[in-house]
């Protein structure tokens, strides 16, 4: 397949970023749109607990994004987005966080586990493709009946973060349900069409369709692994190697588009993040003493 980098060096690099210059710009200017959807999501789950500002919500998000890259699976963004809440309120945002995040885990097991339908063949994937669509299905069923039916109760959250007399009312309406699944999509795609842009940078013959597909499979992949920052990195570009190249033969193209979607959307914010981390003592969140 041909590809507009034939050496991967720093020249032949910058060429392709040059060549590319608006992808690159449009790639950038969809950042605020990712995060600001999530800064919605936060703000929307938080309307019967806090009614936060857009600054405070933005601001609770990034913070949130500068401590998850720096702990396993993003963890460390239930801290960080205690920013701007009122020390009587974060129990309850500790829980809504704790739904969003299963809102976009959802998303990503949904899209990935249809991506990997796509691309099983040039996977090798070691089932027959009926079974395999069947399983894919019935996980998909099985995941959404739990979004919607769950009561969503974080018990093991509590015993550790909460005080144990502390009575907790997190009960979420069908309606809220709906609207944060739907923003949680919105975000998947923004956040897969950046990907999908910078992949056909390089990759400029691969099919929309098998784009997707890869990237869906790898976000899936990359979430369903326990990662830290440092290995979390090793992690995404083995596993975009992995995939691009038993699907386009072009693993080191999938890297580099992995690598330069990683600092662009996450580690930018997450500096930007950490200038509102620098007065904000984050201890007594994680104290159920001080809760």
């Amino acid at each position: 397949m041909d590809s507009k980098v034939d050496i991967l060096d720093w020249e032949s690099l910058s060429e392709v970023i040059i060549s590319n210059f608006l992808i690159f710009m449009t790639v950038v200017a969809l950042v605020p749109v990712n995060w600001g959807i999530e800064a919605l999501k936060w703000k929307w789950a938080l309307i019967n607990t806090q009614t936060l500002s857009w600054s405070s919500s933005i601001k609770s998000v990034l913070t949130g994004v500068t401590l998850s890259i720096a702990t396993p699976n993003g963890v460390g963004d239930y801290g960080g987005r205690m920013i701007n809440i009122d020390k009587d309120k974060r129990s309850q945002a500790l829980y809504y966080n704790g739904f969003l995040s299963m809102s976009q885990y959802l998303t990503t097991v949904v899209f990935g586990l249809l991506g990997l339908s796509k691309i099983s063949e040039q996977l090798s994937f070691p089932m027959h493709r009926l079974p395999l669509l069947f399983l894919i299905f019935a996980l998909i069923g099985i995941c959404t009946w739990f979004y919607f039916r769950t009561k969503f109760r974080f018990d093991l959250l509590k015993t550790f973060l909460l005080k144990y007399n502390q009575k907790i009312s997190f009960e979420i309406s069908h309606g809220l349900r709906v609207k944060v699944l739907m923003l949680s999509m919105l975000r998947y795609f923004v956040f897969s069409f950046q990907y999908v842009l910078l992949v056909r940078c390089f990759i400029p013959g691969i099919d929309l369709i098998t784009t997707f597909s890869s990237i869906a499979f790898i976000f899936l992949l990359t979430a369903v692994i326990p990662t830290g920052w440092l290995s979390g990195a090793l992690v995404r570009g083995s596993v975009s190697f992995f995939v691009f190249q038993s699907v386009v033969n072009g693993g080191e193209f999938g890297l580099i588009a992995s690598s330069l979607l990683w600092v662009i959307n996450l580690l930018f914010p997450a500096m930007v993040g950490l200038y509102f981390l620098k007065s904000f003592k984050l201890f007594p969140i994680i104290n159920p003493e001080n809760v």
